[in-house]
């Protein structure tokens, strides 16, 4: 994946949460759900684990 497109995603995610926030929706609770159906997902184990940390980090960036 090319630089700018991994940075284009990542912006996009950190947006996304902080909109969820806004409409009253917790972002950790919805990290948790998500990342628990990636895992039993058929995506394979690696990118589910990917996923999971790129979320996490998004959710960290909207603390600052």
């Amino acid at each position: 994946m090319s630089e700018d497109r991994e940075l284009a995603l990542e912006t996009a995610l950190i947006f996304v949460l902080a909109e969820i926030r806004k409409r009253g929706i917790d972002p950790d609770d919805l990290t948790e759900t998500v990342a628990a159906c990636l895992l039993e997902s058929d995506v394979r184990p690696h990118i589910g684990s990917q996923a999971v940390i790129a979320i996490e980090a998004a959710v960290d960036a909207l603390q600052v």
